[in-house]
């Protein structure tokens, strides 16, 4: 009975991502689009060369919008998605599956980020120089802090009274927004841009991976906030489906 519930979180956990495999086409458009884009625009700078020391900053905006994908429309957008299919008012109506339930969506969705950033960091690296083991563990550790930030607001927009498809245009436009304001706000110079995008988690995130802000303070308050927003959402996780089954 001690080690019940880990090995009942973890059996579901392999359960999602097997569920995430039977999916390519989600998978193609999370990890080979930002790939594909990255080398479109990039493209004509292949003809004077890459080198090492531009990897981070030519590559650290596209980290972070690997990592805001998975957040949002991995943890956020199946919540909501499970909740209106009536998953959750059939499985998890009680407070211990609620518990087990999002511990294994949250493990399930950080193997998957963890498998996106290696993934993206084999098809991107070879056009700056071969590949470095201890920089590929600094880029993960960066990209796993950045997807602990987009966590939390993921988890609070999963709380929100959304039907499925506002919820994938809530988070389309909110994704839009932040991408926007983070490459408009060094070309405009704009003190009110700034101001503004000081709160941009999405700005905040391309620093940390691009080396000009140190990690360890977000990974600390990022943490903390995660757990606050894990423990709202197991409290209030809504098990009301749109429709009824029964």
């Amino acid at each position: 009975m001690k080690f019940e519930k880990p090995t009942r979180a973890l059996r579901l956990t392999t359960i999602f991502l097997r569920e995430q495999l039977r999916e390519p086409i989600s998978l193609l458009w999370t990890l080979i689009s930002p790939c594909a884009l990255f080398y479109f625009i990039t493209y004509n700078s292949a003809a004077t060369g890459f080198n090492n020391d531009n990897y981070a900053q030519s590559t650290a905006g596209f980290y972070a919008y690997v990592a805001c994908t998975v957040a949002f429309f991995g943890v956020a957008f199946y919540i909501v998605g499970r909740r209106e299919s009536g998953f959750i008012r059939s499985f998890i109506y009680t407070p211990e599956a609620k518990n087990i339930f999002l511990i294994s969506h949250l493990a399930c969705y950080l193997i998957s980020a963890t498998a996106y950033c290696i993934t993206f960091y084999i098809i991107t690296k070879p056009a700056f120089s071969p590949y470095n083991l201890a920089e590929l563990v600094n880029i993960l550790y960066r990209f796993l802090i950045c997807f602990i930030i987009f966590c939390s607001p993921a988890l609070i927009l999963a709380n929100c009274k959304l039907k499925f498809q506002s919820a994938n245009t809530a988070i389309s436009v909110l994704m839009f927004t932040m991408i926007l304001l983070a490459l408009l706000t060094p070309k405009a110079h704009s003190h009110t841009l700034e101001a503004i995008n000081h709160l941009n988690i999405f700005s905040t995130s391309k620093n940390i991976m691009n080396g000009s802000t140190r990690p360890e303070p977000f990974l600390i308050g990022a943490s903390l906030i995660l757990a606050l927003t894990l423990a709202m959402t197991s409290a209030k996780l809504r098990i009301n489906p749109v429709w009824s089954r029964y």
